[in-house]
């Protein structure tokens, strides 16, 4: 028989979420992992206890999300999982997910399919400021769909690993198995789930990749405002993610001078360039000034809330390419693809208009459509 199992990292202020997904799966998979970082209330753990298949982990946050993953994915492997579903806390499979996850995965048994894209449903909006405090932290109660496939369903082979991507490797992750390379094919779309967060927890994402990986995908020290904000930071012994976010939800009190150096920082990176780390930057900003209303003061500030940095030729390009990208391949771009078929557009010796074309007469996308094809016969 085949075992199934569901991993999830989570902390405090995620834990109504993980409590949502948990109650969810837990007919349906024969067991479940939860990392918590050691912020879970007595009460929250117990609460999670509960449930007789799930197995909690305290692990303290070591600075990357690869590496915490990777703690749930060894626990999976003592336990004898097969196949291991995965999300985080906002991403909330439905139930139609749950009642035939099982079968799907019984039938890729059958054939050399380890890897399931499920379609993702958009449950958010993000204003880019308000000062209507509520907007920014209530959810939508509307989802729309979306061409993203996003891999959460996946063999788990006894040499599979998580690792970083990007310059810094802190934030955004991969997994893979040296034995086994992907074979993937999508899920039906009505097989999906719900990436439902707020705008506030927008931010706050954005601010956490900026902060430990300099934002887009962990470009680093290629972000110059990213070194400028962990010089800064470090000056103040401000070295981790929580400190600095304590800092700015007024959680800590002994860098009240960091905020004081913060503010021309915020009033720069407000307008400072629109490029996918560019704009996390500015979502930082946007982050650090809700929490610190003073900053509203400073009429520079204020300016730089009404006009956000203009998108240049390239940054057109990119956000035309990964949207191109998504609606085709069904996954967001890895960084080496943005880097080559922008290049080309910009050289002029790709259009827009040939891109689909390109992206379908991949060998990605022919064995895809291969193995879907299999499926559904």
């Amino acid at each position: 028989m085949v075992r199934l199992g569901y991993a999830q990292l989570t902390y405090d202020r995620d834990y109504e979420n993980t409590a949502t997904c948990v109650d969810s799966c837990y007919k349906y998979v024969d067991c479940i992992i939860i990392v918590e970082d050691g912020t879970l209330s007595e009460d929250q753990r117990l609460a999670l206890n509960r449930y007789p298949n799930l197995t909690l982990l305290n692990v303290k946050f070591e600075e990357s999300l690869p590496n915490q993953r990777q703690h749930y994915a060894e626990k999976a492997k003592k336990l004898g999982v097969d196949w291991l579903i995965v999300s985080d806390p906002d991403e909330q499979f439905c139930d139609s997910f749950w009642t035939q996850i099982r079968m799907w995965v019984l039938e890729a048994e059958k054939t050399d399919i380890n890897v399931y894209g499920v379609n993702c449903r958009n449950g958010f909006e993000s204003p880019d400021w308000t000062d209507d405090v509520g907007k920014l932290e209530k959810p939508s109660t509307t989802s729309w769909e979306t061409n993203l496939h996003k891999y959460l369903v996946f063999r788990l082979y006894p040499d599979l690993v998580y690792r970083g991507l990007g310059r810094t490797e802190a934030v955004h992750e991969t997994w893979y198995s040296p034995s086994s390379p992907w074979k993937v094919a999508y899920l039906p779309k009505v097989l999906y789930y719900t990436h439902r967060k707020t705008t506030l927890s927008i931010w706050r994402s954005a601010a956490r990749n900026v902060f430990m990986g300099g934002g887009g995908m962990n470009v680093g020290n290629n972000n110059a405002m990213w070194v400028e904000l962990r010089s800064m930071t470090d000056q103040f012994g401000v070295r981790t993610w929580r400190e600095f976010g304590g800092c700015i939800m007024g959680l800590r009190n002994d860098s009240p001078e960091l905020l004081d150096r913060l503010e021309s920082w915020v009033k720069k990176g407000l307008t400072w360039k629109a490029t996918d780390y560019g704009m996390e930057i500015r979502a930082t900003c946007l982050w650090i000034i809700y929490h610190n209303r003073r900053f509203l003061e400073d009429s520079g500030i204020r300016w730089g809330l009404d006009h956000p940095p203009p998108k240049m030729e390239r940054d057109n390009l990119e956000e035309r390419f990964t949207r191109t990208f998504i609606e085709t391949m069904g996954r967001w771009p890895d960084e080496a693809s943005s880097l080559r078929y922008v290049d080309l557009m910009v050289q002029g010796k790709v259009s827009m208009v040939e891109l689909p074309g390109i992206l379908m007469n991949t060998a990605e996308y022919k064995d895809r459509m291969e193995r879907e094809s299999h499926l559904s016969r």
